[in-house]
């Protein structure tokens, strides 16, 4: 309303005594008063949101988001050959591990937070959130009197007696391959090649048998290799990882076959390769499609011998021994 007095007094001091031109000029700059409404808050709109808000993007980064879920369910670990067992537990707040024994009925803190985010400050020379220790590959060693666990790539040893945190050497790899298989007691390792399983003694590398006969591609023993078309056969006559999981006397496992045979292909573009990206071609079931189904086999017998199988069908993938 200010900006439309202006022009009136304008107009009057312009033209002081025709009537006429003086409303002509009044609906002209009404006109573009009005007009130069819609570009004013175009503008206004454009500087509000040309600046990047990287704070707020930073609140939803899976780090951050992490913080604000709880776990859903508790893993126990247990300890040695002690009835006694470990788990971590996480809330918004904080990630606590606890040692519970189920004889006395008592859960205590395995560490007390502070003071091992100190410890590892002190190792690290960078600063530890008590609250949210994230510790890895953590296991219970010299007779669970201290632990052993990673922070990134470093390993790490604390004693509970005298509460002392050491830097350690990463452990020793052993020798054995990604696809071997050994039985607990390490005296027969089985192994997937050309769709079946194969056996062996770990005294007697040399000999081996063949115990299945009827795997083939998509619907073999080996462990899959996210059914990319084209990996089964391009690893054919190679050993592979087999799909099992042995008893504890050594004598029989388990092991479920997936068959993916009647799914339809699906692809993704594979970015990486050069000079130019690849498309990669996999077995997919998607939604109201045929799932792939899964073999439960139980290898009664792992001697010499072809083993008695017994074989139970299931209708979807989510099988678990």
């Amino acid at each position: 309303m200010k900006n439309i007095k202006r022009e009136m007094q304008l107009m009057n001091s312009l033209f002081p005594d025709t009537l006429s031109q003086k409303k002509s000029l009044f609906q002209f700059f009404l006109l573009i008063f009005f007009l130069n409404i819609p570009f004013t808050l175009h503008s206004q709109q454009k500087s509000k949101y040309t600046t990047a808000n990287y704070a707020l993007a930073k609140k939803f980064t899976p780090k951050n988001i992490n913080r604000l879920i709880s776990d859903l369910r508790v893993q126990p670990n247990w300890i040695g050959d002690t009835d006694k067992f470990w788990y971590s537990y996480r809330t918004p707040d904080e990630r606590q591990y606890y040692i519970v024994d189920p004889e006395t009925r008592s859960k205590i803190e395995m560490f007390e937070k502070s003071e091992m985010a100190a410890k590892l400050s002190n190792l690290l020379i960078r600063k530890f959130d008590a609250n949210n220790l994230r510790l890895t590959d953590l296991k219970f060693v010299k007779n669970n009197s201290a632990i052993q666990f990673k922070i990134g790539t470093n390993h790490y040893e604390y004693e509970f007696s005298s509460k002392n945190l050491i830097k350690i050497e990463p452990p020793q790899k052993s020798g054995q391959q990604e696809w071997e298989s050994y039985s607990p007691d390490g005296k027969l390792m089985v192994f997937a090649r050309n769709y079946n399983l194969f056996l062996k003694e770990t005294d007697n590398p040399g000999k081996e048998v063949q115990i299945t006969s009827d795997g083939e591609c998509y619907y073999g023993y080996n462990v899959a290799e996210m059914g990319y078309v084209g990996e089964e056969e391009k690893n054919f006559g190679k050993p592979r990882k087999a799909d099992i999981d042995w008893s504890p006397d050594s004598k029989k496992f388990f092991t479920i076959r997936a068959d993916a045979r009647h799914l339809n292909d699906l692809w993704v573009i594979n970015t990486l390769t050069k000079p130019r990206p690849s498309l990669i071609t996999f077995k997919c079931d998607l939604p109201a499609e045929d799932v792939r189904k899964s073999d439960i086999s139980r290898l009664v017998d792992a001697g010499w011998q072809m083993p008695e199988m017994f074989v139970t069908k299931a209708d979807d993938d989510s099988t678990n021994i």
